[in-house]
């Protein structure tokens, strides 16, 4: 008994540095999995790349872009190979992997590795064990029908009689550069070709210059969101844009609209008042008033007085501008806070104290601006 007294603290001693080595035989081992698993996340991402190529839609998406910005990344590639639409790999690959445009990029391998995720999934949609890149603007072929989309028919139509009309080239021009909109063909007819004619009449178009864009232009997404600020889509599916942006011209009538003059009325004997020939550029770059000329006449003329007698004019200097205000929504829309528009249609500017100093003709007195 007594043995088995003094023996007792050895063998808890020994459960002790036993259960001691396992946990520390644990807690290495923990740490080494940790380790390893560290090591392995930092390595690059292993992957097999297959390009599907569209060699009939030569202004489809360069989807070698794509491989180049894969590359770039943390990746090891362990084949890379090119197939054609049609053959029995590309037809294998759109249906095991639901794949709907074309080119793209069938990404296989460690796509779930954190080292590359964040890049496959913003240019990329996950579709089985794969990864489809998606990032393709039009134009691309539909992987459904084998049809090419984004290839977009245009016309413009014009009207020789309105030679300040503006250019509609330089909308579809911006169309290229904001939507990336690609042209598959574009006619430009005059408003009184036979052609021209049909076109105005089935859409409804009333004005020139006016813009048409075919069904095709459905899939760019931006130019959908923002279609509705240029005009409207056709029962037939095509876009009509109608560029109402002074001048232009009433086809029918042949009237040009939104042409107009500016008067600069001053007062030479007030040197302290305020230069009225700023509302110049006010008018044209704020609110793309088209004018055909500009006059200065001083109130002390003859011409002045009778501008400031049929006007009734009580502060000077300003400015009258005559002819088609009425073309310009947002001057008008402006208007009523700063003038009056007068039976002529001109519109007299008459709150002389958002500009600067001026003359109260009713009293002679010069008005210092606050």
């Amino acid at each position: 008994m007594k043995q088995e007294e003094q023996r007792a603290p050895y063998i808890f001693l020994g459960v002790v540095m036993l259960i001691g080595s396992f946990v520390l035989f644990m807690t290495q081992r923990s740490l080494n999995d940790k380790i390893a698993t560290a090591a392995e996340s930092v390595l690059p991402a292993e992957l097999t790349i297959t390009v599907i190529q569209t060699p009939d839609c030569p202004l489809c998406f360069d989807v070698e872009s794509a491989v180049s910005l894969l590359r770039e990344q943390s990746v090891t590639l362990l084949r890379n190979d090119d197939v054609l639409q049609g053959s029995p790999q590309a037809t294998d690959l759109i249906a095991r992997y639901n794949i709907s445009k074309l080119p793209t990029v069938v990404i296989e391998g460690e796509v779930d590795k954190e080292i590359i995720l964040s890049f496959l999934e913003a240019n990329t949609e996950p579709s089985g064990e794969a990864r489809i890149w998606s990032a393709i603007p039009p134009p691309f072929v539909d992987a459904g029908d084998g049809l090419i989309a984004g290839l977009v028919d245009v016309t413009m139509i014009t009207d020789t009689r309105c030679r300040v009309c503006k250019d509609p080239a330089a909308f579809v021009d911006f169309l290229v550069n904001s939507v990336g909109l690609v042209q598959n063909s574009t006619t430009t007819l005059d408003a009184r070709d036979p052609a021209a004619k049909e076109i105005l009449a089935s859409h409804g178009i009333k004005t020139a210059p006016s813009v048409i864009l075919s069904q095709d232009a459905e899939v760019y997404a931006q130019l959908i969101a923002s279609w509705g600020q240029f005009g409207t889509v056709a029962p037939d599916g095509s876009f009509v844009a109608f560029l109402q942006d002074p001048p232009y011209i009433e086809v029918d009538s042949g009237k040009v609209r939104g042409l107009t003059t500016l008067t600069v009325l001053t007062d030479e004997s007030c040197d302290a008042c305020y230069d009225a020939t700023t509302h110049k550029s006010i008018l044209e770059n704020t609110f793309g008033i088209s004018l055909t000329s500009t006059a200065t006449i001083d109130s002390a003329s003859t011409a002045g007085k009778q501008l400031i007698t049929k006007y009734k004019i009580e502060q000077l200097p300003t400015i009258i501008l005559s002819g088609d205000g009425e073309a310009y929504p947002n001057l008008i829309a402006a208007w009523d806070t700063v003038g009056s528009v007068e039976d002529d249609g001109s519109f007299i500017f008459r709150n002389l104290a958002l500009m600067g100093t001026y003359r109260n003709l009713s009293t002679g007195e010069i008005v210092t601006a606050q």
